[in-house]
Order: C-alpha cells, then structure tokens, then sequence
C-alpha cells in the first residue's frame, strides 16, 4: 500500500471542488426556478455556501461509499480505505465527509495526514 502524495491529493481536491461547485450552481439554479423566488440574487449569494456545503457532503459520501472513489480520486488512480488496508464502511465514510465540514481542514495537510484521515483511520492510496 502506498500513500498517494500530497500533489495528487491536492489535484483530488480541486478537481472535487470544482465538480461540487458546478453541481450547486445547477441544482441550485433549477431549485430558485421551480419554487420562482422573488429575489433571486440576493437568495442564491446569501445561501450558496450551505448548499455547496451540502452538495460536497453527499457527492463524497456517495461516490467515496459506492466507488471507493471520487471523480478527482479516479484521475489521479487513488482511491479510500481503512489503515489496515481494509474497504472502508459506510459510518468510516459518513464520518470522513463530516469531517471535511470542520473549518481548516484543507489546511491540515500541511501538517501530515489530513484530520478526516485521522479522526476516521482512513487513507487515501495509489491505485496498485
């Protein structure tokens, strides 16, 4: 098992990011279009980042639970499992997808292992 490295997590995180931003800017949209908010500006800025937030959570926990995987983690070739190399169940992945929530937590890889690594005794790995 080998650890994926700091710059194939970064990729990871950015290509997730953009891919969860993208899906909230549409599934946000359709939602101000079906239920005809009057303002829809001032609605879709003052509450983006709870439904982006929200977005983020289910898109991890989804794909992380069903593939092991994200889309990010899939073009770089790494993918989820448990430190002693076990498939990760789906409290170890719901718990890893909370974990993101906490403030700082993109930043905590600069000190070694991610905290939703940690907390959950999960890691990211090369695909072998």
């Amino acid at each position: 098992m080998e650890l994926a490295e700091n710059n194939q997590r970064l990729k990871n995180y950015l290509v997730d990011t953009f891919i969860c931003g993208v899906f909230t800017i549409i599934l946000f949209g359709v939602a101000v279009m079906i239920f005809n908010f009057d303002n829809k500006d001032a609605i879709f800025f003052d509450n983006y980042i709870y439904f982006f937030l929200l977005i983020r959570t289910i898109y991890y926990i989804v794909f992380e639970y069903y593939f092991l995987r994200t889309i990010g983690k899939t073009i770089t070739k790494t993918k989820v499992q448990t430190i002693e190399g076990n498939l990760p169940g789906f409290q170890k992945i719901l718990c890893r997808s909370l974990c993101r929530l906490i403030p700082f937590n993109a930043f905590s890889f600069l000190f070694g292992p991610g905290w939703h690594d940690r907390i959950t005794a999960t890691s990211v790995i090369k695909e072998g």
